[in-house]
């Protein structure tokens, strides 16, 4: 009876210490999911910060290189303009087309002032 006694006894704080280690391991489960999720919470955030952040920068330099966009074209005018522009300095331009780019309007009138005229004055630069 004693022997039974001390079995009870000893199988109840076996069952105790196991009840106990299963509530301790739950709430040490549960505190990490929490952590974990606070973590996962806050690096989403930091995450979207950053995105904004980003989205924000590139934003500007968008704006910065349309403006930049906007000044070469002041400057230099489209890509057509350019070639005009080096062609006519580099002399490999009829009159026609030096007519054409320095003032489109009075280039037709003229058509017929450099087409009408027999005598062939203009001879352009023949590259080899």
């Amino acid at each position: 009876m004693e022997e039974s006694d001390e079995r009870i006894a000893s199988d109840r704080v076996a069952a105790a210490m196991k009840a106990e280690s299963s509530r301790v391991a739950k709430d040490f489960l549960d505190d990490e999911r929490e952590k974990e999720t606070e973590v996962r919470k806050a690096a989403m955030s930091a995450a979207s910060q950053v995105d904004k952040k980003m989205a924000d920068e590139d934003e500007a330099l968008f704006a910065s290189d349309k403006e930049t966009d906007a000044s070469m074209s002041d400057i230099v005018g489209d890509q057509k303009q350019l070639e005009n522009e080096q062609a006519l300095f580099r002399g490999t331009m009829t009159p026609d087309q030096v007519n054409q780019v320095v003032d489109p309007d009075i280039a037709e009138m003229e058509k017929s002032d450099l087409a009408g005229s027999s005598d062939l004055d203009f001879k352009p630069v023949e590259l080899a």
